[in-house]
C-alpha cells in the first residue's frame, strides 16, 4: 500500500498521506472536502475512489482519486439515516451502506466513472431495532457479514 486516507472533523475532509516503503513514515500528499462528517471511509478495490459514510449528515459520498490524491466529490446520496459505513463488494461493483437508524443496508451499483445508482432490490432489511453498522466480506467472496450496534 502506498497511501493512507484519513477522514477528519470538524472541517469535513479526507487527507492523503504517502507511506514511505522502507520505514512506513507518513508524508502529507493532499486533501479534499467531504459533504459530511466522515464516520467511516474506505476505497474501492482498484484505488480509484474513496467512499465516505456520514452518520450525522445521513449520506454517503464518492470522491475520485487522481494519481492516488483525492479530488472533488462527484456523488452524494442523501437520506441514509444513521449511515455508518461504506463497503465495496469483492467484485468492486456494489457499494453496501448500512443505515443504522433505518434497519437496512442500502445497495448501490458503482459505475466506472464513480456514480452510484440504487440496485433492484435497493436494500437488505435487518431485524427491527438491530442497527446495522459495519461490514466485511469473507475472503472466499461468497459471504458478507454485518455487525449490529443495537
Amino acid at each position: 500500500k502506498e497511501f493512507l486516507y484519513v477522514g477528519v472533523r470538524p472541517e469535513f475532509r479526507v487527507l492523503a498521506y504517502r507511506i514511505t516503503p522502507d520505514n512506513g513514515a507518513l508524508t502529507f500528499a493532499g486533501e479534499a472536502a467531504l459533504p459530511g462528517s466522515p464516520t467511516h471511509i474506505s476505497t474501492d478495490r482498484h484505488g480509484r475512489f474513496v467512499f465516505s459514510a456520514s452518520y450525522n449528515q445521513g449520506c454517503v459520498s464518492v470522491t475520485p482519486l487522481h494519481d492516488c490524491l483525492p479530488g472533488e466529490t462527484i456523488t452524494v446520496v442523501e437520506g441514509l439515516e444513521g449511515c455508518h459505513s461504506a463497503n465495496i463488494s469483492p467484485d468492486n461493483r456494489t457499494l453496501w451502506v448500512p443505515a443504522l437508524k433505518q434497519d437496512r443496508i442500502c445497495l448501490f451499483t458503482l459505475s466506472d466513472d464513480g456514480f452510484l445508482s440504487a440496485q433492484e432490490p435497493a436494500e437488505v432489511t435487518t431485524v427491527e431495532g438491530a442497527g446495522p453498522r459495519h461490514m466485511v466480506f469473507h475472503p472466499n467472496q461468497q459471504y458478507g457479514y454485518c455487525v449490529n450496534e443495537l
